[in-house]
């Protein structure tokens, strides 16, 4: 039977490299999420401001409604 011998510094070697990748892989899952929450921010502002327009054009027609009724 094979004994595997982990020394002191090896050990050290293991788990810091296992630390950082796991550090890595949290990186990366926080800057998928953040992109992905981005791109729905994004579109949400893109649906807003559409209808901001389409509000205001649709108060720019009923003031021009308002003023030919008045005269």
């Amino acid at each position: 039977m094979i004994r595997l011998f982990i020394d002191g510094p090896l050990f050290i070697k293991i788990f810091a490299s296992s630390f950082t990748s796991l550090g890595a892989m949290t990186t990366g899952a926080f800057y998928y999420s953040a992109s992905k929450y981005s791109k729905e921010q994004e579109q949400i502002d893109r649906h807003i401001a559409i209808r901001k327009e389409q509000l205001e054009a649709q108060e720019e027609y009923l003031g021009k409604l308002r003023r030919t009724t008045i005269q």
